[in-house]
């Protein structure tokens, strides 16, 4: 999620069209075996291969890249030789929708669901209609459809203000958008350093280029930013996919040393890592647009070290200020956004970490499990 999401090879997929591409039963999850469904049923038939052409470079453009205008030009082509493709639409709107044309999105996504076509059963499909949807503020339409997409099978959720990819139902009961801080490790961890945390951002703020590309690289959820533009929002790694930046970790020793090790953060759930910490730059201006986390079995922290007034964060239907020197913890499988209308940066301290009625096993206990399985 946005506030620090998920994304396209990392995981955020909310927006991303190759997780779209990779995920569909009929359609583009058949690229590579050329079969396609028409949008007046299932049947599968033979593609022209220079549509699926166009659509693999699509697809390598934003896998390798994130380049989703080149992307954009691919799809576009595939689309022409192939208008009544339902998997072309779908990608389509996918990458329409990750440029911010949502209004030209929603209109192919609309057609997908109303024609009844196989795409309209993906959860991945449902899930970027129902982003269209709240991005348009369509809140008719989004309570005309719900019926029909909380029955599709293999959908898990809720509510539509809740629409993760993936579904831990044990964990659907009592889900708050902003949780409390009590019975977090990770929140009791950040709040009992905060000091020493502060005290090395002090210090790295003394470097003349502290805000440079030197320490910052666009975040890897960058097609949230509104407008397209990935240096107005920026991370500084320290943990991600497994691996520890000692580089980074020399600059900010607290918070790599209290994370280090525990299994919150480390560790796998379902088959799949969620931990990251990091420092999130946003700048002035920026807004990120409404999104769903990855999971719902992961909570996400943001502590505030560099805050102006003024920026936003909302989180299923609720509202909160940053603050500096205090945390806000958020389940970012609800739909949220960010607004920065503030003056100047604003930077926190960034953790990923398992929810705290998940029981997460470590990477040594994963692979154990994995060998004799």
């Amino acid at each position: 999620g946005g506030s620090g999401g998920s994304g396209k090879p990392k995981g955020k997929q909310a927006t991303s069209a190759w997780g779209l591409a990779s995920k569909l039963g009929c359609g583009l999850a058949a690229l590579a075996a050329g079969a396609f469904c028409l949008l007046s049923g299932p049947r599968p038939v033979e593609r022209h291969p220079d549509v699926d052409q166009a659509l693999e470079r699509a697809s390598v453009a934003i896998r390798r890249e994130y380049n989703y205008s080149l992307a954009l030009e691919h799809v576009e082509h595939a689309f022409g030789l192939a208008p009544e493709d339902a998997g072309v639409l779908q990608f389509y709107a996918s990458v329409l929708l990750a440029l911010g044309h949502v209004e030209r999105a929603w209109r192919h996504f609309r057609t997908v669901f109303d024609a009844a076509a196989a795409e309209s059963l993906d959860p991945h499909f449902l899930q970027q209609y129902v982003l269209a949807l709240h991005r348009l503020g369509r809140v008719d339409e989004l309570s005309e459809i719900w019926p029909r997409v909380v029955t599709t099978p293999g959908v898990k959720w809720k509510s539509f203000l809740q629409c993760p990819d993936l579904v831990d139902e044990s964990l659907l009961d009592g889900a708050l958008p902003f949780p409390e801080a009590d019975g977090s490790r990770v929140a009791k961890l950040i709040l009992d350093n905060r000091v020493e945390i502060q005290r090395e951002f002090q210090e790295f703020l003394k470097k003349p280029d502290w805000d440079s590309d030197r320490y910052f690289a666009p975040n890897q959820d960058n097609d949230l930013v509104r407008g397209n533009e990935p240096r107005r929002w920026t991370e500084l790694l320290l943990f991600n996919k497994g691996l520890w930046d000692y580089q980074h970790c020399a600059m900010f020793p607290t918070a790599c040393k209290i994370f280090k090790g525990l299994v919150e953060v480390e560790g796998i759930l379902h088959g799949k890592r969620s931990g990251q910490v990091s420092l999130l730059k946003l700048e002035e201006g920026t807004a990120l647009v409404p999104h769903f986390g990855t999971v719902n079995w992961r909570y996400t922290a943001q502590f505030g070290l560099l805050v102006p007034d003024n920026v936003w964060i909302h989180v299923g239907g609720q509202s909160r200020t940053f603050k500096q020197g205090e945390l806000t913890l958020l389940d970012d499988s609800f739909l949220h956004s960010v607004e920065h209308n503030g003056t100047g940066p604003r930077v926190t301290l960034f953790v990923n970490f398992f929810h705290p009625r998940a029981s997460p096993m470590t990477y040594d206990e994963w692979l154990l499990r994995k060998d004799y399985s």
